[in-house]
């Protein structure tokens, strides 16, 4: 199942400015959330997960995808995929 109301994370204010937000709301369904940055996969997937549910954007049982390079933060290389089940415990 898909959530109905999607989120793009991403901890660089270039790529939030480059993705207008409206521009990816109004394309893709996507609602562009700018982060602190991030040097390391354990701390993306933290700081990921407490936004979307700080921000009440997913409820217990959703799924969440995060995808990344690895190592954290190379531009283009995006060789990481992770599915998380919000409540389960974070595990890299």
């Amino acid at each position: 199942m898909i959530n109905s109301y999607p989120n793009g994370i991403t901890p660089l204010n270039h790529s939030y400015r480059l993705f207008n937000p409206l521009s990816l709301a109004l394309s893709w369904g996507v609602e562009p959330l700018l982060i602190q940055p991030i040097y390391h996969a354990e701390e993306m997937f933290t700081n990921v997960l407490n936004t979307v549910v700080d921000r009440d954007c997913v409820k217990k049982g959703n799924k969440v995808i995060i995808t990344s390079a690895v190592p954290v933060g190379q531009s283009g290389t995006t060789s990481l995929i992770k599915v998380h089940s919000i409540g389960q415990p974070i595990t890299a």
